[in-house]
């Protein structure tokens, strides 16, 4: 890098449509220049400049209003308004500007680089935005809207995402980055259990490959193909190999150190794996990936409490996060002897909401531990019944049954689970409270192999 790029400053910046420029005070749209008044400029331009972080109230208040000491909140609101009116941004489903509470926003379309201050300027015109090598706006806006569903967990968002990934894909088959989306929502459906998770992993695995092809550094479709590597063909080395690429490209890549994390909780390595998805929270401290994995990697180092309010932080944080969380939380509660509290909290959430999955099944277990045995059973029949167009999950199913005293049955919907390539039976060698299933006959050569993993 040349001594003048090293002293330099980005300030002409793309995104989608638009170019937004440090140097002139404008924002451009199809070569023409969009009326925004200082103060909301001020606001784009640095959430543009930070994309992807979280950017406090108090920080773009000090950018926006840098000798002022009083209260701005109603400036910043009206700056955010009058931004998102002239991007034509909307606050319930963000495109450009995602609003986190009291935390602040962060701008959640990917931005890219056209200009710097000195030296090593791209040759674009002055005002008129470079549209050579871009990907149809319409595309790339059909992504981050599908990305932004993903993030909500819910049945109904993933469902849209793949259906927003899958209209990406029609217009642009050229395109990687929606294969690398819909490998990522296909993991989550096979994770969350909509449908039987290999059949979900192979779907991944498969749209992975495609977006690598059409991109061979594309770090977006590496940590699916790792993790969904791991899942189908159970080899940890190859999995590990794309992580340690996905890092090599992009050593900020959050997704890639939980996933990382994920592989060294497998070996057993627990202290190594609360690292790595503490490391990933700090680069994305709102994904509810990584805050449901650090309960449930707490909860395998056997923090309990830790992980019991890991949890329920990350229920305050985002309801949707309930079908990931509901049964680490459980788990938990249940091993700090806190079983009433386990079921009055299942309970109220079934009475709550529509979802009974994994309520069911986990109020089962609990209730399994409380000694209400035919209340545990009924429960159970309910579940498995009460599917809604998704397959019982056979691991759970095990664990309630083991809870109920039923061995046989345990045993056969375990191996049924590590059949069906379920995520949470690649953690049995490291659950606290599931090291019994090396009894099993079935179970055992797999928890042999597991603990093989940690040599």
């Amino acid at each position: 890098m040349s001594a003048a790029k090293a002293m330099s400053e980005p300030v002409r910046f793309r995104f989608g449509s638009y170019v937004i420029d440090s140097q002139t005070r404008t924002l451009i749209a199809d070569g023409a220049i969009l009326p925004l008044q200082p103060k909301p400029f001020l606001l784009l331009e640095t959430l543009v400049r930070r994309h992807g972080e979280v950017v406090s109230r108090e920080d773009l208040a000090k950018v926006i209003w840098p000798d002022t000491h009083v209260q701005v909140d109603q400036g910043l609101n009206a700056a955010v308004k009058k931004v998102r009116s002239v991007l034509r941004d909307d606050a319930k489903s963000p495109l450009y500007i995602e609003t986190l509470g009291s935390r602040g926003y962060r701008f959640i379309f990917p931005v890219e680089v056209l200009g710097w201050s000195q030296g090593a300027t791209p040759a674009v015109g002055a005002l008129e935005p470079s549209t050579q090598g871009l990907k149809p706006s319409s595309v790339q806006e059909q992504c981050v809207r599908a990305r932004y569903q993903l993030t909500q967990h819910t049945r109904t968002s993933i469902h849209r995402a793949i259906h927003q990934y899958n209209e990406a894909v029609a217009a642009d088959p050229q395109y990687a980055p929606a294969y690398a989306g819909l490998a990522n929502a296909h993991l989550l459906v096979g994770d969350m259990n909509f449908v039987l998770p290999q059949s979900a992993y192979e779907a991944a695995r498969s749209n992975a490959q495609r977006a690598l092809e059409l991109d061979p550094a594309l770090v977006d479709a590496m940590v699916p193909l790792a993790w969904a590597t791991l899942l189908l063909d159970r080899d940890w080395n190859c999995a590990q190999r794309w992580i340690d690429r996905a890092l090599e490209i992009n050593p900020r890549h959050a997704q890639a150190f939980s996933v990382k994390g994920l592989l060294e909780m497998i070996r057993g390595r627990r202290e190594q794996a609360v690292a790595l998805v503490r490391h990933a929270r700090l680069l994305a401290p709102l994904s509810v990936f990584n805050n449901v994995l650090l309960a449930h990697f707490l909860y395998y180092s056997v923090e309990f409490e830790a992980a019991t309010n890991q949890a329920l932080q990350t229920l305050e944080m985002n309801h949707g996060s309930q079908m990931m969380v509901l049964p680490v939380l459980c788990s938990s509660l249940l091993a700090l002897g806190r079983t009433r509290e386990a079921v009055v909290l299942l309970s109220t959430h079934l009475e709550n909401e529509a979802e009974t999955y994994p309520a069911l099944p986990a109020l089962a277990i609990a209730l399994a531990h409380a000694g209400r045995t035919q209340e545990a059973q009924a429960v159970m029949e309910r579940s498995v019944s009460d599917t809604k167009n998704r397959p019982p999950s056979s691991f759970l199913l095990s664990l309630a049954h083991r809870a109920l005293g039923n061995r046989e049955l345990a045993e056969s919907y375990m191996v049924r689970a590590i059949h069906e390539r379920n995520p949470c039976t690649f953690f049995l060698a490291v659950d606290p409270q599931a090291q019994d299933y090396m009894e099993f006959i079935g179970v055992r050569p797999w928890m042999e192999w597991l603990r093989h993993q940690a040599v």
